[in-house]
């Protein structure tokens, strides 16, 4: 899996996650093959999972493992550009030591004072202590974390179980779901939710080149 976790403050820089995935031709590939230097040609990012297409002044981040990248984005726009706007950003992990960007987190929690990070681990893991919530996310966990969550615009990424069961829990607390975005980074479930047509019109897009470099996250 390959996600685009740039910040759009930073137009001449790239930044991709990749998650292994047994079997997966490119994530494999970048993996085994690709060092600082090598070049090789990409389509841009594209798609409308922005909250710039949905300004609001309170904001609720939910992702679950890989899918923390593309809210991860967003989360550098708004730091990049100084906007300190009121974000709660909850993430789900399997365990303390799996959090991605978490040093970033803290740093931008720690530059923007209504920027607030909650992290939500299954176990504890190889860890003696965590100081944070075990689990799993659920409406009486969100309550707690964000109490204002229904008078937020919500954007969702993660696994098609996690983001159901957000959607799930979003709908018993009768949340506006005018205002819920999500994106799905399984081609499967594009193909099932009839968003195929949509990444094949991406396909005519004009290529372009990019060098590779080493990153210190």
């Amino acid at each position: 899996m390959l996600h685009d976790s740039s910040s759009p403050a930073r137009p001449h820089t790239l930044s991709i996650t990749v998650k292994r995935v047994p079997g997966g031709k490119v994530s494999n590939w970048l993996h085994d093959t690709v060092r600082p230097g090598t070049q090789i040609r990409v389509l841009g990012p594209a798609g409308e999972f922005t909250c710039a297409r949905h300004p609001a002044r309170k904001y609720l981040f939910l992702s679950a493992g890989s899918g923390i990248t593309p809210l991860m984005s967003m989360s550098r726009a708004h730091h990049d550009l100084g906007d300190d706007r009121d974000i709660v950003f909850v993430h789900s992990s399997r365990t303390p030591d799996d959090i991605i960007f978490s040093r970033e987190l803290e740093l931008i929690a720690s530059n923007h004072a209504n920027f607030r990070t909650s992290f939500v681990c299954e176990r504890v893991g190889a860890r003696t202590s965590w100081p944070g919530v075990t689990g799993f996310l659920s409406l009486p966990l969100l309550k707690l974390i964000a109490p204002d969550f229904m008078d937020r615009e919500i954007f969702t990424c993660g696994p098609a179980p996690y983001m159901k069961a957000v959607r799930d829990l979003l709908d018993e607390a009768g949340f506006d779901r005018r205002r819920y975005h999500e994106e799905s980074f399984s081609f499967e479930t594009l193909v099932a939710e009839g968003s195929a047509d949509a990444l094949l019109r991406t396909s005519h897009r004009q290529p372009m080149a990019m060098r590779t470099s080493r990153s210190s996250a």
